[in-house]
């Protein structure tokens, strides 16, 4: 008999201070998720030096190279503490994060981890 999953918790960029500036960066999570129907995902933001703003995108890829933008995935930029969740009920195997800021404040740093929840 077979264990069937039901939920899966993956971080994919651990709780760090960072400075966001207009060029994205990229967390991925390289694990193949293909198995689960549904992802949440979490963008816990706990600390905002400056006055910029941070935006998150979450892309999917058939094979862990091409990552194109899942439609309806992404929160505006955001300037303040505070969790900010993305449901997805459709992807590829793999995904990965753009997180991207505003250039409002070059110095401006955030503290943040995103966090996935993957449900069959």
């Amino acid at each position: 008999m077979a264990l069937l999953r039901q939920s899966v918790n993956k971080t994919i960029f651990p709780s760090t201070a960072e400075t966001i500036g207009a060029t994205s960066t990229y967390k991925t999570l390289t694990d193949d998720m293909g198995n689960y129907s549904t992802i949440t995902v979490q963008l816990n933001v706990t600390a905002v030096s400056g006055s910029d703003t941070i935006a998150l995108q979450i892309q999917d890829s058939p094979d862990g190279t091409n990552f194109d933008d899942i439609s309806g995935a992404s929160l505006a930029g955001a300037a303040t503490t505070g969790i900010r969740t993305i449901r997805v009920s459709a992807y590829s195997k793999y995904i990965r994060a753009k997180v991207t800021g505003a250039i409002v404040d070059s110095t401006a740093k955030f503290t943040y981890s995103i966090v996935a929840t993957f449900k069959s």
